[in-house]
């Protein structure tokens, strides 16, 4: 068990028996590949540090690690192309969160860009992050969506293209399947909601409602046209900021049914 060297190629490592096994007897699989980089403590090594000597030594180390974890991507996917399942092999990449600390200082070199907050926020610097799907049995030529979807729209979405459906009764199933948005067939069905520590939020296709405070006083955002979270139209909107209220209410306690078992046989 080689557990020397980057991290990102010891979990390629990983990965590709896996992928393999499955490919040997034409069966089909579904990994997931949680890669550390650029999580802090971003470190690499000399190899990687060298490519970007110009730079300081925080930047080299974050530069050379996410350099690291995209030979990994390469890899896995040159591999998927030497055992001929490329084609039909749905990839998707994205982060988790917005990037670490406050601002873009010592190995924290993340941008956000000019979206309001970062990792451990509910404005967007801390939740939007992209995203790049790749399926060349399926997606044809390059395009782009600009409709917002999220990691828990992976599940039903990946159940609907194998033809799966959840058992009778239908109990909770959060996310959409996001291929018929992709498709430009319909905008998102149900807005996307997130509470994190005091921090609470609800977004549909164009308004954004957020709460630092556990829902004791909350603001409400054009994310359309103002993606960095500065113009708050809380007073100017109440029918919208009312009706994302008690979505954002239902799906709390949603959640809380859900940590009581109350969801499942």
């Amino acid at each position: 068990m080689n557990l020397h060297g980057d991290d990102s190629r010891i979990i390629m490592d990983r990965v590709i028996p896996f992928i393999k096994a499955a490919a040997d007897v034409k069966r089909n699989f579904f990994a997931v590949i949680w890669f550390h980089t650029p999580h802090l403590p971003a470190i690499t090594n000399e190899y990687y540090r060298n490519l970007y000597r110009q730079y300081s030594e925080n930047e080299q180390h974050y530069f050379g690690a996410i350099t690291a974890m995209d030979e990994q991507i390469g890899r896995l996917r040159s591999f998927l192309s030497t055992i001929n399942i490329d084609k039909n092999t749905l990839v998707i990449f994205n982060s988790d969160n917005g990037p670490e600390g406050t601002t873009r200082t010592g190995k924290t070199q993340g941008s956000s860009l000019d979206f309001r907050g970062r990792k451990r926020s509910l404005y967007e610097g801390g939740i939007r992050v992209p995203a790049v799907m790749v399926w060349p049995a399926v997606f044809k030529t390059h395009q782009e969506i600009s409709v917002p979807v999220t990691t828990t729209d992976i599940f039903p979405t990946v159940i609907s293209l194998l033809g799966i459906h959840p058992l009778k009764p239908v109990k909770p199933l959060d996310g959409i399947d996001f291929m018929p948005v992709i498709r430009g067939e319909q905008t998102r069905s149900s807005p996307i909601c997130f509470q994190f520590q005091n921090q609470l939020a609800v977004i549909d296709d164009q308004y954004k409602l957020y709460s630092p405070n556990k829902g004791f006083s909350f603001e409400l955002y054009d994310i359309i046209a103002d993606r960095g979270e500065k113009n708050n139209l809380v007073n100017e909107k109440r029918e919208i900021v009312e009706n994302l209220k008690k979505i954002l209410e239902n799906w709390i306690q949603s959640c809380k049914q859900s940590d009581e078992g109350k969801d499942y046989d």
